[in-house]
């Protein structure tokens, strides 16, 4: 949710196919903030909404290797700008559940855990990780080549997760670490440098093994016992990207005409989908943002005992939107003030 520059196209300087992405995601975080029991199997949840968040994470990867590559990564004003992107609009969000909840009794681990547990919180603290762990992985892409790189990647995530297991990390833990997410991020990465250079339609036979998995564990209820064997993370864990990052690539690769085919059917339906799921693609990091507070404290709690209720997803999905993206305008503005004041 929260990126560098985008890879400059002829339009506006952004690819708009990675905001429709992000506007789709997150959609998919608040379906499976709301949505369970029956519900997530009908929906093909485990096909889509769970696959949410490690699609911003691919994401990530991709649009923060543009504004890594010309720059110190970690020079005073790319980390301030980095750490503003994701602080400032968080700040009023634990004013809120302060005023809710009450001082915690442990104000570290409050912040470093996101708040009280919030749904959706760890995204914001993997947030924080991804800006001193990706530097990292793209120096892994960028001196190896592709086999040796993936093959590291690979062992690095399975290395994070024998360590969880053998070292029995808790699983409040576990959630907060990004290394869990680390083959996603490289995706993003692989993406952005050989979008140019190499079909990814190639790649769609490796899908069925991502499909195969996701089947498994959100329908035949099979569970890893060593690897992956956190509940309920297994059902998102590193399998899923044989799925994920294929998937993509070939949609970010293809963008131009996804999106074209998607404003054609405007003339049928009436609506140009793609600037409702592009804004609030834009807007993403507030939705997701005010998303916690809503299912944190009201959402979930005035449907006690019917959360799978489809109205409580309609309901959050509305109030989320409306009020993230109206939000995100309020902060965007401000920040635009802001910036011309220190030029004066």
């Amino acid at each position: 949710m929260n990126e560098g520059n985008y890879a400059l196209t002829a339009g506006n300087g952004r690819e708009e196919i990675i905001d429709i992405m992000k506007g789709v995601c997150i959609v998919f975080v608040i379906m499976m903030h709301s949505l369970f029991g029956t519900w997530y199997k009908v929906l093909l949840m485990p096909f889509t909404a769970q696959l949410g968040v490690p699609f911003f994470l691919l994401i990530s990867g991709y649009t923060y290797y543009l504004s890594l590559k010309n720059k110190n990564w970690f020079s005073k004003s790319n980390i301030i700008k980095k750490l503003g992107r994701i602080i400032v609009p968080l700040i009023p969000v634990l004013i809120v559940e302060l005023v809710y909840f009450g001082l915690p009794d442990n104000p570290v681990n409050w912040l470093l855990s996101g708040g009280h547990s919030m749904p959706g919180s760890y995204y914001i603290v993997l947030l924080f990780q991804c800006i001193i762990y990706y530097p990292f992985l793209k120096w892994i892409c960028e001196k190896l080549k592709f086999i040796p790189s993936f093959l590291l990647i690979l062992l690095i995530h399975a290395a994070f997760e024998l360590l969880a297991y053998f070292s029995k990390m808790d699983v409040a833990l576990y959630r907060l670490l990004i290394f869990r997410y680390t083959v996603f991020l490289y995706g993003g990465i692989q993406i952005f440098r050989f979008k140019n250079k190499f079909n990814f339609k190639k790649l769609l036979w490796i899908v069925p093994v991502g499909l195969i998995y996701i089947l498994a564990v959100g329908y035949f209820g099979w569970k890893p016992q060593i690897l992956f064997s956190y509940d309920p993370w297994y059902k998102s864990a590193m399998p899923v990207a044989f799925a994920v990052i294929p998937i993509g690539a070939v949609v970010i690769q293809n963008g131009a005409e996804i999106t074209a085919f998607l404003k054609g059917l405007k003339k049928y339906i009436k609506i140009d989908i793609t600037l409702l799921f592009s804004f609030m693609g834009k807007a993403s990091m507030h939705i997701y943002l005010i998303q916690m507070l809503w299912f944190g404290i009201i959402g979930n709690r005035i449907n006690a005992g019917k959360a799978s209720n489809p109205l409580n997803f309609l309901v959050g999905l509305a109030v989320s939107c409306i009020i993230g993206c109206v939000y995100y305008l309020i902060e965007a503005r401000l920040r635009k003030i802001l910036m011309e004041s220190n030029k004066n």
